[in-house]
């Protein structure tokens, strides 16, 4: 076991939200627009959950440590 108190758990939710989002974006819009795929919106909804949260920023870099998706820090960071 890993002691991690509420962040893994809020930053799994976050991830859940943000991937319900991103299926249902997809499903609607998606003869209309080219929008980036359900996992991106996984990636944002866990950090930004997290983030608001915990009222840290440091949750976007430990993100971007963990995943490698240095080209959407614009989108998380904002």
């Amino acid at each position: 076991w890993v002691p991690t108190g509420l962040f893994l758990p809020v930053f799994t939710i976050g991830a859940v939200w943000g991937r319900l989002y991103g299926l249902l974006v997809h499903e609607l819009l998606a003869q209309s627009y080219a929008f980036a795929p359900p996992a991106v919106y996984a990636l944002v909804g866990a950090i930004c959950l997290t983030a608001g949260v915990t009222r840290t920023i440091s949750v976007a870099v430990i993100a971007f440590e963990l995943t490698g998706h240095i080209h959407q820090m614009s989108v998380i960071v904002i």
